[in-house]
């Protein structure tokens, strides 16, 4: 089990009465916020079933504010199993974590001691309490600790290997990759909740395109884009919060939707590296008499987009 000591504030620790429970042997341990509340309290461990570590577990543990600190305060997520565990560094290493609690999307990364490789579990989602994937990486060989850090300046974490065989450092660089997520909830209109969505993402050089699903057909719209996330419930209503997640300053387009209730915006995206990495997020209002914020307004849920490559 990993023994938890609580800080009681001037230096001194008392050790929990109820400790972590691990499926093997742990051999590292690493925090990191896998709930996206922006408290880098949650726990990952590395187990392996012994010394030599012909096989191996990675179990998360989520920090959920109980009364006391000891493993009562943690729910454990799903287990992986992995080859033999090593070294464990935790980190948002695509950035596209959203918080406070919006999107949480932290990964980990395992060193494999003696198979000269390192695995990265992407992507850690709160509602199913797993990973949505994995990747299998080569190291340059016994690697024998990982860090993550941003070490070219683009704003995305890197990662760092000691390869104690190799006898030298090695740098993985995060490159910014395109892509798109949907996150929050919509309040909805006569057609149902209004959807943000896209069908082209926003690549360098290319043209992206951003979506509406599901509003009142032949209706004005408004799309604002922003650089910034905000979680502001502006009012509740029997059907749900309305919630606005763009932050200020927003710029908007006044918009008409077409006869299904749907609406396309497309904008070019420069050729200018610069803008590698950077993130855009996307909501729809919509007027309809039969809104849910005073019967005149639907809102869409909310998009965030990276340009990349």
């Amino acid at each position: 089990n990993v023994l938890l000591f609580e800080n009681d504030g001037p230096g001194g620790f008392s050790e929990a009465a109820l400790h972590l429970e691990v499926p093997m042997r742990p051999f590292d341990v690493c925090c990191g916020d896998f709930d996206a509340d922006g408290l880098f309290n949650d726990i990952a461990v590395s187990s392996r079933d012994d010394p030599s570590g012909s096989a191996g577990a990675l179990q998360v543990f989520v920090n959920v504010e109980g009364p006391s600190f000891d493993a009562s305060s943690f729910v454990a997520g799903s287990s992986r199993a992995t080859g033999p565990a090593g070294y464990l560094a935790c980190g948002d290493l695509r950035r596209d974590s959203i918080k406070p609690s919006l999107v949480a999307r932290d990964d980990v990364v395992v060193t494999m001691t003696t198979q000269d490789q390192f695995v990265q579990f992407l992507s850690f989602d709160g509602p199913s309490q797993d990973f949505l994937g994995e990747q299998v990486c080569p190291a340059g060989g016994e690697p024998m600790g990982v860090r993550t850090g941003d070490l070219n300046g683009d704003g995305l974490p890197d990662l760092v290997l000691v390869n104690r065989g190799a006898g030298q450092v090695q740098a993985h660089l995060s490159r910014a990759v395109a892509f798109a997520q949907e996150f929050g909830s919509g309040c909805s209109g006569s057609a149902g909740t209004p959807e943000a969505g896209h069908t082209a993402l926003a690549i360098l050089g290319q043209r992206a395109t951003i979506v509406l699903r599901a509003a009142r057909p032949l209706s004005a719209c408004v799309l604002g884009i922003s650089t910034g996330v905000v979680h502001d419930v502006i009012a509740s209503t029997s059907n749900g919060d309305v919630t606005i997640y763009l932050a200020g300053p927003v710029l908007a387009f006044s918009l008409v939707t077409d006869g299904q209730g749907g609406r396309k915006f497309s904008f070019d995206v420069p050729i200018t590296p610069q803008l590698g990495g950077e993130d855009l997020y996307f909501q729809w209002l919509v007027f309809d008499p039969q809104g849910a914020f005073q019967q005149t307004v639907a809102t869409s849920s909310a998009l965030g987009m990276r340009i990349g490559y």
